[in-house]
């Protein structure tokens, strides 16, 4: 049974450290992301939430949480209450806020299902009770207390001697205009409840109406109502819910003395306690800590910082510091006061860890920062005696009220001033034990008392660098002013050439100048942003593959790999003389073939010098068999030509020839040995002149060719 929810879809991770951005699901640099999902990422999402949640706490010396069921459980049946409306005590809602928590420590999911259950508004058993917020489950959960800047106190008083009222209440054309027939007037403390955090959650209003009781003209109905309004309207102006309480009714003639008073009651479940004289309303108040009071007031709010507001108003000087204020009658009515109006006002307030209600520094606010929707028009306050305000008709006078807080301890304006950002861009001064505080003008301005601070610099993106980031400054008696430049920040980008020689140069584009890289690789200072880049070598024997690309830089350095391949051409071999479908084939230099059945075959060579061979089919002799061919950064074509062999007989005849031709020459040979060889055995003796036989020799003698050598006849 689940308890909560959180994110589990396809989901990227980074992890900051110390200024350092990793990807988590992915360290490695240069390669893809990879997506998280299921309990992976919600599973470690939610225990980062605890333990944030359990350093805050730690950071006011109180427990962590532990086992948060118990505290899970009973926040969440608060949240999602019911809230009704009612024309009595009770609520009236409007735009879509709908629970009884200022802020909602759990965000709601309506959506999805499993197999069996669907999710819907407050507990299921698809999504638990939804999603934490660690920032208002805090709020519940942290003790209360003054935390640096809240200058929060516990009770506001105002104490109105109210002499004589002379008074008509005129509506808004909004409103249906003309007189408010109901109301005369309105007598309105207004306040504002912070969290622990110093944020303001409600805005509180103790209200007397006042209506004339018809043929007694110094007689009133008063009615006494309690009012808190939440989620801060400042921030939620559409999403607003009223709680109410309304006292008793009674008539009051005047002159009269009305004490009023609003006190925050500290305990599991804070409340918030109305007073007028001995009549008292409560009503539970969740997550308050303090009522602000303070004239110049800083707080943060969802990561933002802010002074004196927002209001619906200018948020000036008392945007946020308990009102006091004599007014028109409710539904925005404008108060046009006459003579003898008259009175006079004192106002106290309750200081945290006291009992005891002390005399509030004071002074007059008009509609600027006007909390009420109600006016005053024609009515003034001025200092009088004893620490009282006189009120009194005054024609012209746009006076609302007088502000109460208390005596502020000796501040000064600090302001930080900046250069070199874009317009509008938001940017931080966070002060060691004070807060956060952010701009996006040209200034951060903030109120400090006198002492030595340190502090840091910084802003929403990696973009730029502050200078300086660091430092500390001295308010002392007086307002202290810094600067800050903001120059672009860097990063270092290297592009590596992969597969290119390292004798080989080439050219980077885009970038920024262009930059011939000798070596292999270059480093160049990036800003954030995207960057196209095209690389180009010097040697037109290579090429990048491919030759554009795209670069993030986003607050880290970045390694980019540029392959870069062989530029190939292709050769075209074409023969002439096969018959169509004819198989021949090309080699070259023993690494590259190619065969086929077609006239051309090609084969994609890159610059350099070969070596070829082709091979012809049966019966048909190549020309050329064999030669050399240089590529030099263009195609290249070599031609072909098929000769056929020359016909012959057919096999038996051509046998028979062969036997004939071989016996024809085996008899040549034969006779020519023959030949020589008588021709060898009858040489003629060698001529010369005759003479008589000498003594012993026969006479010569005639023989025929025939005859045998030396034969006798």
């Amino acid at each position: 049974m689940p308890d909560l929810s959180a994110l589990a879809n396809n989901t990227l991770i980074t992890l900051s450290l110390e200024g350092h951005q990793y990807r988590a699901t992915n360290a490695s640099s240069g390669l893809p992301f990879y997506y998280a999902w299921g309990t992976s990422i919600a599973t470690p999402l939610v225990a980062g939430l605890l333990a944030d949640i359990d350093h805050v706490l730690a950071s006011q010396a109180q427990p962590a949480l532990g086992f948060i069921d118990p505290a899970l459980y009973a926040l969440a049946d608060e949240q999602y209450a019911p809230l009704e409306n009612y024309s009595s005590n009770g609520y009236t809602v409007t735009g879509a806020y709908n629970s009884s928590l200022p802020t909602r420590p759990l965000l709601p999911v309506v959506q999805g299902q499993n197999l069996v259950y669907s999710a819907r508004y407050g507990y299921s058993l698809v999504a638990g009770w939804g999603s934490l917020q660690a920032y208002n489950f805090t709020m519940y959960e942290i003790a209360t207390g003054d935390l640096p800047g809240s200058r929060g106190v516990f009770g506001v008083e105002n104490v109105l001697d109210l002499n004589a009222l002379n008074v008509t209440t005129t509506l808004p054309g909004s409103r249906g205009g003309g007189v408010n027939q109901q109301f005369n007037a309105s007598v309105q403390q207004n306040l504002f409840l912070a969290d622990p955090f110093g944020a303001p959650v409600y805005w509180v209003q103790n209200v007397i109406y006042v209506t004339w009781v018809p043929g007694a003209p110094d007689e009133f109905g008063l009615t006494f109502t309690g009012w808190v309004v939440y989620p801060f309207y400042g921030l939620y102006p559409t999403e607003t819910v009223y709680e109410y309480a309304v006292g008793a009714t009674y008539v009051q003639r005047l002159p009269a003395t009305f004490d009023v008073s609003t006190n925050l009651l500290p305990g599991t479940v804070p409340a918030v306690e109305f007073s007028v004289g001995s009549n008292s309303l409560t009503l539970p108040v969740p997550g308050a800590a303090s009522i602000i009071g303070s004239l110049i007031y800083p707080y943060s709010w969802d990561g933002q910082n802010y002074t004196n507001g927002p209001t619906p108003n200018n948020p000036g000087l008392g945007g946020l510091a308990p009102q006091f204020s004599l007014v028109g009658g409710p539904s925005y009515g404008i108060g046009n006061f006459r003579s003898p109006t008259a009175g006079s006002v004192t106002s106290r307030l309750r200081p945290f860890d006291s009992n005891t209600f002390v005399n509030a520094s004071v002074a007059t606010f008009g509609t600027n920062v006007d909390q009420t929707g109600e006016r005053a028009s024609n009515l003034s306050w001025t200092a009088g005696a004893g620490g009282a305000w006189d009120l009194s008709a005054s024609p012209g006078s746009t006076l609302q009220g007088i502000l109460s807080y208390l005596p502020p301890s000796a501040i000064f304006p600090v302001t930080f001033r900046e250069t070199g950002l874009p317009a509008g861009a938001p940017w931080w001064v966070n002060i060691t034990g004070v807060g956060s505080f952010q701009g996006s003008g040209a200034a951060v301005e903030l109120y400090m008392p006198n002492g030595t601070f340190t502090y840091s610099v910084a802003m929403g993106s990696s973009s730029y660098r502050p200078a300086p980031g660091t430092g500390s400054f001295t308010v002392d008696g007086s307002p202290f002013e810094a600067a800050v430049d903001f120059s672009p920040q860097t990063y270092q980008i290297r592009f590596l050439a992969v597969g290119l020689p390292a004798t080989v140069g080439w050219w980077l584009n885009g970038t920024g100048p262009p930059v011939l890289v000798q070596g292999g690789s270059v480093t160049l200072d990036l800003r954030n942003g995207t960057y196209l880049y095209t690389a180009v070598p010097e040697n037109r024997s290579w090429r990048a593959s491919p030759s554009q690309g795209y670069v993030g830089v986003l607050g880290a350095d970045v390694n980019v790999s540029v392959p870069f391949v062989p530029v190939l051409f292709p050769t075209v071999f074409t023969e002439r003389g096969l018959p169509t479908g004819s198989l021949w084939s090309v080699n070259v230099s023993g690494t590259y073939e190619a065969r086929g059945n077609t006239t051309a075959l090609t084969i994609d060579l890159s610059n350099g010098s070969y070596r070829y061979l082709i091979a012809a089919p049966s019966g048909y002799t190549p020309a050329p068999v064999n030669g050399s061919l240089r590529i030099e950064g263009a195609p290249a074509n070599v031609s072909v030509n098929m000769t056929k062999n020359p016909s012959g007989p057919s096999f038996l005849g051509r046998a028979l020839t062969d036997v004939l031709l071989g016996t024809g020459v085996a008899l040549l040979l034969v006779l020519l040995v023959v030949g020589m060889s008588r021709r060898r055995r009858r040489r003629p003796p060698p001529s010369r002149p005759w003479s008589p036989p000498g003594p012993g020799m026969p006479e010569p003698t005639t023989s025929s060719p025939g005859d045998p050598p030396g034969g006798t006849g």
